[in-house]
């Protein structure tokens, strides 16, 4: 991904970063992830508006007349869910926006340990006999050809909305609402089931005029990112806007868990989230009553959402207790017996609602696929999880005439086996698993690919705050890393509850805090003195009163060859360098590149004739794939102070925020903004860029809404709102900063030579 730049992607990164005001290196992680400058402004602010229609999904107008029909002659419908965070929340959500056209709902969530995954026929049977009509599945049902059978029989019809791959046989339900269907035309395939259900309800609201999908947000973004479904196209822009709600106006059952869990709503994160509230929704499923987790989230009174938050708590540190016994059980198996290609155990003292945890912390640990079956109560569950490259469906596939029913994705599956077929299963497994080709990871530092490499210098304050712009991140979309070329070790590692390191770095003239999760067993390699290379993702870290900037550490390694010395800021005239050259100029606003013939030349210089955005947009050019001999910024002081100028202008203060937006408030025409005002704006003389960062600012903190064409002033603004809650101000303000200390830098430089440099 990182390095090896050409001379075309460095232009089109310096481009990006000087139209939308970015760190340079925030630029070059976005280019490297394949946006380019049209998909820019959507990748940074998506909204509504970028989401596909639902009605390109199948079967959905099928699906709405269906619901429609239902609502009319007041038959009884029932929501049937799974009992995995995605479940629950697509259940909460179709739920909660049927119950505000129809009194006869229910909804049901089966159990974990007494009815398994999927659609089971008991409970069709029991529902059609409560005098359900109607039975629409959420994140299920696309593979329960005999249990919509049944349905059918009992003149219960049904309606599947699901994201899970079809099997051979398609069910005969009324609609298969999902976009992974073979003759589904839906343009976007990853969809996590509470997005198709978001869908199902956004059609549904075209109707009824009492459903706002879009104030479901919030649950689409819980329940995809639990599901680990790629973080690319909707996925991203659906996370993205319901982590902005979350944030501006979080709901009882929100707050209930940033309350127990100690999250300060205002700065959550897709990783908070992750790690950190999906875990407590999914605790009570795996205990065996997610009803817990739904009541929660359907709550309308904050009491009640704190009194299941509370219990949700309870389940977890529950949870984790039963983890470690049964992750200890089985390494005490594996050190025993051990294991070739692959990890298949069984045994009836392992809690079926964390075998898939436990699974998952051994393929981080073994690199290999692993299999888990708890044989408490039959029949009995197994869970399967794997790393990149192994297809845990298709594997089950291969064994199925062993198994009762089985689901899930390539990475992360679950089944249900008799238990005297299981020796039968492991066989059929292994014979799988020998069968394919596939990378094993046992050790995952050697495997970590850099995002970008770079000096300690480097990370900064703007760097970090930027980071978060790529958020959420997720499969397909993952936190940015970056690889520190040389750093020395001050002092030795703090050893932080037995296994996590925390150090401090240097390069001589900056500083940086470290932190190595699960560390310590590299702890030898990390002393006072020692020169190393760090791989790893800055973040600002809060504690007590103050925040600062420390590192994740991913890896450790030996120092690498600092290429800095191939590089360096000339002291002189760029006419009088004989070596042939590649000029950076302006051309209407634009960066552009021209350069002499440079094809197998030994030595190259780059020559400035315009102002680079600081330190971090020169070392660009230590990732071209061609030797650089130096680097010349070719101004006068004059034409810097000009640039200079013109460059600062583009970042708006906090004063000039305010007058800004007022500007904008009072051009407003019944609260409406449209682009031919913004661009009279441009007439008063205000900076286009700096007209986009503030639209940024605004919309990000809920005080201008985009629609159609034009911005809508929010008359009830989320409450006590501060620039300083904005991602992007505080990026700007950052790189307004840096960039200040900068050009302070080179004036000197320049006053100090008497010349150009």
């Amino acid at each position: 991904m990182p390095s090896n730049l050409d001379i075309d992607a460095i232009k089109k990164i310096i481009n990006i970063s000087e139209e939308f005001c970015l760190p340079p290196r925030i630029a070059q992680l976005i280019y490297q992830r394949g946006v380019r400058m049209k998909d820019v402004r959507v990748f940074l602010a998506p909204g509504i508006e970028n989401l596909h229609p639902p009605s390109l999904l199948p079967d959905i107008d099928i699906a709405i007349e269906r619901i429609k029909y239902a609502i009319d002659k007041g038959e009884k419908i029932l929501i049937f869910g799974d009992f995995d965070a995605d479940g629950i929340t697509s259940t909460a959500l179709l739920y909660d926006a049927l119950t505000l056209i129809s009194d006869r709902v229910g909804k049901h969530i089966p159990s974990r340990l007494n009815e398994g995954y999927d659609l089971g026929k008991d409970a069709v049977v029991e529902k059609a006999n409560e005098g359900y009509n109607l039975m629409i599945t959420t994140d299920c049902g696309s593979k329960a050809v005999d249990s919509i059978d049944t349905a059918n029989e009992l003149g219960m019809d049904v309606i599947v909305s699901d994201h899970h791959l079809m099997g051979d046989e398609i069910p005969k339900a009324i609609a298969i609402v999902n976009p992974v269907r073979d003759d589904s035309s839906y343009p976007y395939k990853y969809l996590a089931g509470v997005g198709v259900v978001y869908k199902l309800v956004k059609a549904l609201s075209e109707t009824y005029s009492q459903i706002d999908a879009d104030s479901y947000l919030d649950l689409v973004a819980l329940g995809t990112i639990a599901d680990v479904v790629p973080l690319t196209g909707e996925n991203r822009i659906l996370v993205k806007l319901g982590i902005d709600m979350m944030k501006k106006q979080p709901k009882p059952w929100m707050d209930a868990l940033c309350q127990t869990s100690g999250i300060d709503p205002k700065r959550l994160t897709s990783w908070h989230l992750a790690y950190s509230i999906v875990p407590r929704i999914n605790s009570a499923g795996r205990l065996g009553d997610a009803d817990i987790s739904l009541d929660m989230l359907i709550a309308r009174d904050k009491s009640k959402s704190i009194e299941r938050a509370t219990e949700l708590e309870k389940k977890n540190r529950e949870r984790k207790r039963i983890c470690d016994v049964v992750y200890k059980e089985v390494i005490e198996v594996i050190n025993k017996d051990g294991f070739k290609d692959a990890i298949v155990l069984a045994s009836p003292k392992w809690h079926s609602g964390v075998i898939g945890i436990v699974a998952t912390r051994l393929v981080e640990k073994f690199g290999v696929p692993v299999v888990l079956i708890s044989t408490e109560i039959p029949p009995a569950r197994g869970s399967v999880r794997s790393d990149k490259g192994f297809d845990t469906i298709e594997a089950l596939e291969h064994a199925s005439d062993v198994l009762i029913r089985f689901g899930g994705h390539k990475e992360a599956s679950g089944f249900l086996i008799d238990e005297e077929n299981i020796p039968h299963f492991k066989e059929l497994f292994l014979e799988y698993v020998r069968s394919k080709d596939y990378e094993k990871t046992p050790d995952k530092e050697h495997h970590i690919a850099p995002d970008i490499t770079c000096d300690l210098e480097e990370i900064d304050r703007s760097l970090t705050e930027g980071i978060n712009l790529l958020e959420p991140f997720g499969v397909n979309n993952p936190e940015p890393v970056f690889q520190l070329r040389c750093v020395k070790v001050l002092a030795r590692p703090e050893v932080i509850k037995n296994y996590h390191l925390r150090f401090q770095v240097t390069d001589g003239k900056h500083f940086l805090s470290a932190y190595y999760h699960n560390g310590v067993s590299k702890l030898s390699q990390i002393y006072p003195g020692r020169e190393i290379s760090i791989i790893g993702t800055p973040y600002i870290r809060q504690w007590r009163d103050l925040d600062y900037i420390e590192l994740l550490v991913k890896a450790v390694g030996a120092p690498l060859t600092d290429k800095r010395l191939n590089i360096k800021i000339g002291t002189q005239r760029a006419d009088s360098v004989k070596a042939p050259s590649i000029k950076i100029v302006r051309e209407k606003e634009k960066v552009a590149i021209t350069h002499d013939e440079i094809d197998d030349c030994e030595h190259l210089t780059i020559d400035y004739y315009i102002t680079p955005r600081g330190y971090h947009e020169m070392m660009l050019w230590r990732e071209y794939n061609g030797k650089i001999n130096g680097l010349n910024v070719c101004l006068t002081e004059e034409e810097l102070v000009k640039e200079e100028g013109a460059i600062l202008r583009q970042i708006p203060r906090r004063a000039e925020l305010v007058r800004l937006y007022r500007r904008m408030v009072s051009i407003a025409e019944d609260d409406f903004i449209g682009f031919d005002q913004i661009k009279n704006l441009l007439i008063e003389g205000i900076n286009r860029r700096e007209i986009r960062c503030a639209i940024m600012i605004f919309n990000e903190l809920g005080l201008l809404v985009r629609e159609g064409d034009g911005l809508r002033v929010n008359k009830n603004p989320p409450p006590d709102i501060k620039l300083d809650d904005s991602v992007f101000f505080r990026l700007f303000s950052a790189e307004r900063e840096r960039l200040e200390k900068f050009f302070k830098h080179l004036r000197a430089k320049i006053r100090r030579d008497g010349r150009k440099i």
